[in-house]
């Protein structure tokens, strides 16, 4: 990504001092997250959560470390700033995750552990401290991962995706940015689904035509790469589970691919890619929601019979 665009917002890296994209999440230079406030160590939220250190930056407020004063529990805290705690919409939009994923148990998803409106005037929703790495930064410079190591972490999305499903929602924003990859005793990395906040309530094809629109006017927006977005949403397609199998089959196909890059068919095949993993990206990712697997669970299923596990 460029940082020479004409007319395009630029933010100041608070650890290098260069300006950058607006558009990055993290400094090229240092690694480090773009945005957030560093001012914010050290702060005392509701009188509960202690600032430890900033984690990253995204459209719905920064995401900190944060410590319990009471328990000493860390928790990875999303602060909505008080400009945005003022707009309906957008406040909304922030505890709406928190409602979602209060009603979601599984073991590949990044559980919430609190949510509020503090009297500082902000709004914030904890998770459980995860440590690890998105696999959006593995796949920056480790790309392409190992075949079992990319199926296997294809098969623990898919596993999250089918807790979320059963509970009547679709997550919208499946990418490598949504995964977490946690480190276990047993030193393998399992992925965590994270990232709810542009989630929604799966919606039955038999409402009616204008029930439907105000339904799709009123998604939050989703921020993810264009690739990884199934071409029905530009139509205004309700939301369907289908729309997260797009996203995991796109995610699967990038783990397979060098870095910063996508691969499909043939070129996958040509890369030593097997043609069954090939076919099964490819139904995933089908243009055509009808012609895609028709849930997490079937597609898991597929890829679990080519590691040999039933």
């Amino acid at each position: 990504m460029s940082d020479s665009g004409k007319g395009d917002a630029r933010v100041t890296c608070p650890h290098c001092g260069a300006s950058h994209s607006a558009l990055r999440r993290r400094c090229p230079k240092t690694g480090r997250a773009l945005g957030g406030d560093e001012r914010m160590v050290g702060q005392l939220i509701d009188k509960r959560y202690r600032i430890l250190r900033l984690l990253g930056d995204g459209p719905f407020g920064a995401v900190y470390k944060a410590e319990h004063v009471t328990v000493g529990r860390h928790v990875a805290l999303r602060l909505l700033p008080p400009a945005l705690v003022e707009r309906p919409t957008i406040l909304n939009r922030f505890l709406r995750e928190a409602r979602l994923m209060s009603s979601v148990v599984g073991r590949r998803l990044h559980q919430l552990v609190d949510a509020g409106l503090s009297s500082e005037g902000l709004a914030y929703v904890a998770y459980e401290y995860i440590r690890g790495r998105s696999l959006a930064s593995t796949l920056s410079v480790d790309a392409p991962l190992e075949l079992d190591a990319a199926v296997t972490i294809a098969c623990e999305i898919l596993e999250g995706l089918a807790s979320i499903h059963e509970s009547g929602f679709v997550h919208r924003a499946v990418s490598p940015e949504s995964i977490l990859l946690q480190m276990a005793a047993s030193g393998h990395e399992h992925a965590i689904l994270s990232n709810f906040g542009a989630g929604a309530l799966e919606i039955e094809p038999e409402v009616t035509a204008l029930g439907a629109a105000v339904a799709v006017a009123e998604l939050p927006r989703v921020f993810v790469p264009d690739i990884y977005v199934p071409p029905e949403r530009d139509k205004g397609a309700l939301p369907n589970r289908r729309e997260d199998i797009f996203g995991c089959g796109i995610t699967l196909a990038a783990c397979l691919s060098p870095p910063g890059t996508v691969r499909f068919g043939s070129e996958l095949v040509n890369s030593g890619v097997p043609p069954v993993i090939e076919a099964i990206v490819a139904r995933a990712a089908h243009a055509s929601p009808s012609a895609r697997f028709e849930s997490a669970d079937e597609m898991r299923r597929h890829l679990l019979q080519y590691i040999g596990v039933e």
